[in-house]
């Protein structure tokens, strides 16, 4: 299995979208491949728990 990072650009942090959102809410999406033929027909998903931890992180710094 492939574990991928969340962010929605592959190089682009999750705060960053936070800081200029003006703070509107932000949607955000996981994505999983099953059988993903680029990486051999592995499964590729997101570390879910780093995932919740930076959400986690981000709602403190902005609603302190």
């Amino acid at each position: 299995m492939c574990i991928q990072t969340f962010h929605l650009i592959q190089n682009e942090e999750l705060e960053n979208y936070v800081n200029v959102s003006n703070k509107n809410d932000i949607v955000t999406t996981e994505h999983l491949d099953f059988a993903n033929p680029i990486i051999n027909y592995e499964d590729s998903s997101i570390d879910y728990l780093k995932y919740i931890e930076e959400i986690t992180s981000l709602n403190k710094k902005i609603f302190k």
